[in-house]
């Protein structure tokens, strides 16, 4: 028996089934899929929806889904036409056999037990949501701190946990060496109940068919404020660490990135029932960004962003969303 099959058999597989929507990028999620599956706790289902445009992208990725059957992980791969990270994240829990979907991005990296830390606290009924513990990460400064709150990017009451702001950005405080209570997750790497998602009536937002972080925040945030009303726990664990690689293989064009934030945060703003000062708090945060892109050298898209906002502010509210 060699050495490579006596490591195999090593593997503990547990029931988790991990959705990775891809958009033209072929290496970065060889290298996810292989993370997944170097680990000495592997999902038992990994679930690829690939919305890549190129046929040779295309069969790179198949390449890497078909590789699970070597550790007797379910490797389900879909192609999906029309690229849209939210349409892709619903298919793949439709598709999932696992009650834990662990929503996943498609340029991490693994430690040998991050999959089995998050499957430890979701195999206890007292907990909805798991995030992971995101490295490397720079302790955060008192100055930056003092910065994210006078912006309204932050609650000072709230710097110690996970939390939406007003103005409809999400703040993630510093995890070190306990777990943290959040009301939000970012959508790289975070672990929900599909029995609990379909109770609560909650499904990723298709109006919103971009890659940004507001759908991620939109699912979440419905998501953690179901749970707590039935007093389920949603934290970020701070054991199960990963690496969010931040791939810079594909990128949307900085324009369409802008405009999905400004109008992305539009949108959640009236879904949400943000009231009057809310409404401020939004502003606020617009201006006081795109200040600090004036800074920079890069606020026109921002601007272009905004001014579309102001001309087609009932259409976004009512869910029309155009990013071109």
């Amino acid at each position: 028996m060699t050495t490579e099959t006596n490591d195999e058999m090593k593997k503990k597989i547990l029931p988790v089934t991990v959705v990775i929507p891809t958009m033209n990028r072929p290496e970065s999620l060889t290298a996810t899929v292989k993370s997944y599956l170097s680990a000495s706790y592997v999902p038992g289902e990994i679930v690829v929806v690939d919305q890549s445009g190129k046929e040779e992208d295309r069969t790179i990725i198949r390449k890497a889904v078909e590789s699970c059957d070597a550790c007797a992980v379910k490797g389900i791969y879909i192609r999906l036409e029309q690229p849209s990270t939210t349409v892709s994240r619903n298919i793949g829990a439709a598709s999932a056999s696992n009650d834990i979907i662990l929503y996943s991005d498609d340029d991490i990296e693994v430690e040998n037990d991050t999959v089995f830390q998050i499957y430890s606290l979701m195999n206890n009924p007292e907990y909805a949501m798991v995030e992971g513990n995101i490295f490397p990460r720079r302790k955060i400064k008192l100055s930056t701190r003092l910065f994210v709150c006078i912006s309204g990017r932050a609650a000072f009451w709230k710097l110690g946990i996970g939390h939406v702001s007003p103005g409809m950005f999400a703040w993630m405080p510093w995890v070190e060496d306990e777990d943290i209570e959040t009301d939000w997750a970012r959508g790289c790497f975070f672990a929900v109940r599909r029995s609990l998602a379909d109770k609560w009536n909650i499904s990723w937002d298709e109006k919103m068919s971009g890659y940004a972080f507001a759908e991620d925040m939109d699912y979440t945030m419905a998501y953690s404020r179901a749970a707590r009303r039935e007093k389920l726990r949603c934290v970020i664990a701070h054991k199960a660490r990963l690496y969010h690689l931040c791939s810079r293989e594909y990128r949307i064009p900085d324009r369409q990135m802008a405009a999905r934030i400004v109008i992305n945060r539009l949108y959640l703003f009236y879904k949400h029932g943000g009231g009057f000062f809310g409404r401020l708090a939004l502003e606020w945060c617009n201006f006081i960004l795109l200040f600090s892109m004036l800074l920079k050298g890069g606020a026109a898209n921002h601007w272009a962003a905004m001014k579309y906002c102001y001309k087609h502010e009932k259409k976004i509210r009512n869910g029309e969303l155009a990013y071109e």
